[in-house]
């Protein structure tokens, strides 16, 4: 018998009880890689803290009415201006009601700040973090 993950069965059941936008739900992309969902809209992400568990794939959805990145930063920025200076681990970019996927199981365990790297939204507050779990 098949043992399913703690993180998907939770998943699973809070899709199947509607749960709200602002929890994140575990999808299977195949048999070992499991995604996480996070969205987008003005000026937030959607949940703003982010716990991997066994996911190795963000699917970054924008509900917003803007153009939007997930972008996680190797160190965190204080300021818009840092973000030319500073490694990004992955990065996700999506238009007005569209979605993209980005790999993220190469990140080592930590916690990373996450920004939206269009101009105007980190200073404007859309600023969230990822939790890579050891």
């Amino acid at each position: 018998m098949a043992r399913i993950p703690i993180a998907l069965m939770v998943g699973l059941t809070l899709a199947a009880c509607d749960a709200p936008a602002s929890s994140p739900s575990m999808t299977t992309i195949s048999d070992e890689q499991l995604s996480v969902e996070v969205a987008a809209d003005e000026y937030r992400f959607i949940p703003a803290t982010l716990t991997l568990g066994d996911a190795g794939v963000v699917e970054f959805r924008n509900e917003g009415g803007l153009a939007h990145t997930w972008t996680v930063l190797a160190e965190p920025i204080d300021a818009e201006s840092q973000l030319g200076s500073v490694e990004v681990l992955a990065e996700a970019r999506a238009d007005i009601g569209q979605s993209a996927t980005v790999e993220v199981s190469s990140i080592p365990p930590g916690t990373y700040q996450v920004v939206c790297a269009i101009a105007g939204h980190f200073s404007a507050g859309m600023v969230g973090r990822l939790v890579v779990p050891g």
